[in-house]
């Protein structure tokens, strides 16, 4: 291992690129997470246009059937059927509101997996930019160096 690294940095030294990379990762699962929750809810939602479509339909044919001649026995199941789509119908109502709200958690998770990640690319980039003036500043340093260090020279050799 080089003196300057400790076990479990990165081997370019930027522990930021694996936090930001999990981050990342985070905010992928969070992604798809709200589409699942999406698709879920999309598919209770056109379970439910459907049995609103058949609770119509039946409750047209029993309005249909109460106003002509028709036997009890089919008026009766009828009505049953209705009652039957009514309930299917309220179960699916429940169950779009629990899918309505997963998808509102899966939006707040991939919201505050989106902020973290951004705040690890933000400090990321502000460690960057330390780098970068600190590199700057010793490259001056340097430069400061060798100048005197000629000027030195020349003054040697014109006293000498």
């Amino acid at each position: 291992m080089s003196a300057g690294r400790s076990r479990g940095e990165h081997p370019t030294g930027d522990r930021l690129a694996v936090v930001l990379r999990l981050r990342r990762l985070d905010e992928d699962r969070a992604r798809l997470a709200l589409a699942a929750a999406l698709a879920a809810e999309t598919a209770i939602r056109d379970r439910l246009d459907g049995i609103r479509a058949e609770h119509a339909a039946a409750c047209r044919t029993l309005a249909t059937l109460l106003g002509g001649p028709v036997g009890a026995a089919s008026v009766a199941e009828l009505t049953a059927a209705v009652e039957v789509l009514e309930a299917r119908r309220r179960r699916l109502a429940v169950e779009l509101e629990t899918a309505a709200g997963a998808v509102g958690e899966a939006r707040t998770r991939l919201a505050l997996a989106t902020r973290r990640r951004e705040a690890v690319e933000r400090l990321r980039t502000r460690r960057l930019a330390e780098r970068r003036r600190e590199v700057e500043r010793r490259l001056e340093r340097e430069l400061t160096e060798i100048a005197l260090v000629r000027h030195a020279r020349a003054l040697a050799a014109e006293l000498g």
